[in-house]
């Protein structure tokens, strides 16, 4: 297997070893093969990485940084993946987190005596190498706003205790952090990746409807999503059945779901749920 970190994941590929969130819920099981939706999620669950199974060819070994059409950022990151420091942290950092995951298998599975230090010591290791913890560090000292400093160590954290680094809940999350958590999550769902350009927004609040307003704060989240959908009235769309339309009605139950006007014919997408809103045209 080969650790594929998420934006570099691919449809196509094949899930070597399931796939937790922070919170240990099962994101993807093993054997599955990722779709764009797929990827998608991991981003909407903070999942930093894929242990996918590699190709009998090894096709993906020596794999190249996504090319962007904004060429100068990714050279500029690409040479810094290809440092000896950049490669030396990953190989730390990677080694850290298979050495603290089967400390923890051995004790949950095979009834190993619990080492508390080691596992702190790991522990401490991963939350100090986080962006979120870097960040944080880097404004504490700053003559700024708590809830800047707070947003910075805190955006990644989740209403339900399934965030990270802290793993902590609504009411200990500044409400600062929570809606740049909401923005920031958003950003990068609907981001264009190598494979395609930029995910239609309303899929992406599908997925926040189904699955996310547990997960942020709800009064933030409705009223995040509300605005991105008013952008959109009377724009026109297509559907995933080809159709062609503009959106006429905007459904506040189902945001992700508005009426769409086709010609003389007018298209509720709540009551047809194969059919969604693929592009904005």
């Amino acid at each position: 297997m080969k650790r594929i970190y998420a934006g570099q994941l691919r449809p196509g590929m094949i899930v070597g070893e399931d796939v937790y969130s922070y919170s240990n819920q099962l994101v993807i099981s093993k054997g599955v093969v990722l779709t764009d939706t797929m990827i998608t999620r991991l981003e909407f669950y903070s999942v930093p990485y894929v242990k996918i199974a590699e190709p009998e060819n090894g096709a993906f070994h020596d794999a190249q940084p996504p090319v962007s059409t904004e060429g100068e950022s990714f050279a500029y990151s690409a040479l810094i993946q290809s440092s000896p420091e950049f490669k030396k942290y990953k190989q730390d950092f990677d080694e850290t987190i298979d050495e603290f995951k089967d400390n923890l298998n051995d004790i949950v599975q095979k009834g190993a005596d619990i080492n508390t230090d080691e596992l702190l010591n790991q522990a401490t290791a991963l939350i100090k190498d986080t962006s979120t913890v870097s960040g944080f560090n880097l404004l504490k000292d700053k003559d700024i706003s708590i809830h800047i400093k707070n947003s910075a160590l805190m955006h990644h954290e989740k209403c339900d205790g399934s965030g990270y680094p802290l793993g902590i809940n609504g009411g200990k999350i500044d409400p600062f952090a929570k809606i740049v958590g909401i923005a920031d999550v958003y950003e990068a769902m609907t981001a264009a990746r190598v494979y395609r350009g930029p995910l239609c927004p309303f899929q992406v609040i599908d997925i926040f409807e189904r699955e996310g307003l547990q997960k942020y704060e709800a009064a933030y989240i409705l009223k995040f999503l509300e605005n991105v959908v008013m952008t959109y009235m009377n724009h026109r769309v297509r559907l995933s059945d080809g159709t062609k339309g503009d959106i006429v009605f905007i459904n506040h139950a189902r945001l992700s779901r508005p009426m769409i006007k086709s010609g003389s014919n007018f298209i509720d997408l709540t009551k047809t749920p194969n059919i969604y809103i693929e592009q904005i045209i």
